[in-house]
C-alpha cells in the first residue's frame, strides 16, 4: 500500500482526504512557480552578463579600429618617406649632384674650367 491509500483508510471522512491532496497540489504548484522563477531569473543574469560582455566586446573593436586607422596613416606617411629617400638617393648617386657638391664646399673644379674671380677693390 501507498502512502496515499494509507491516509485514505485513516481518514474518516472524504474532506479530509481531499484537503490533503489539495494542499499537495498547492506545493506543487508552489514549487513549480519558485522553478519558473529560479530559470527566470539565471534568464535575465545570463542575458546581463551577455550584454556586458557584447557592450565590452564592441568598445574594443572600436579602439582596434581606430588603432588601425592611425597605423594605416603611418604606414602611409612612412611609404612616402620611403620614396622620397629612394629619390634623394638616386639624386645623390648623380654625377651632377657630385659635381656640385666638389665645386660649392671643396672649391673644385674641372680641368678645362677657366675660375673668374671679382676684385675686392
Amino acid at each position: 500500500m501507498s502512502d496515499n491509500d494509507l491516509k485514505m483508510e485513516f481518514s474518516s471522512d472524504g474532506k479530509t482526504a481531499e484537503l490533503m491532496s489539495g494542499v499537495k497540489k498547492k506545493r506543487k504548484k508552489a514549487r513549480r512557480r519558485t522553478i519558473r522563477v529560479l530559470v527566470s531569473l539565471i534568464a535575465v543574469f545570463v542575458l546581463g552578463v551577455m550584454s556586458v560582455q557584447l557592450y565590452n566586446l564592441y568598445r574594443t573593436d572600436a579602439a582596434y579600429a581606430k588603432k588601425e586607422r592611425e597605423l594605416e596613416a603611418d604606414l602611409s606617411a612612412q611609404q612616402d618617406r620611403q620614396e622620397e629617400l629612394s629619390n634623394y638617393e638616386a639624386y645623390t648617386r648623380a654625377e651632377e649632384y657630385m659635381e656640385g657638391i666638389a665645386k660649392s664646399k671643396l672649391g673644385m673644379v674641372h680641368k678645362n674650367e677657366i675660375i673668374f674671380r671679382e676684385s675686392d677693390d
